[in-house]
């Protein structure tokens, strides 16, 4: 398996968690919605520190 295809795999795999942790948060009540928002509020902030270095990476 190439690199490049293991980044967009591991990708992928980060979108669907987060989608899917969020949904969990935002439908759950009570203190049970706090570890699926936090989940997803880690996952996106993974998905923009790629989106951040793959922006970076191709200016230089």
């Amino acid at each position: 398996m190439s690199p490049k295809t293991k980044i967009q795999l591991f990708l992928l795999v980060t979108v669907v968690a987060t989608v899917l942790a969020l949904v969990q948060g935002l439908t759950a009540e009570g203190p049970g919605r706090i570890v699926p928002l936090v989940l997803a509020g880690l996952g996106a902030l993974s998905l923009g520190m790629w989106g951040l270095a793959l922006c970076t990476g191709r200016r230089r």
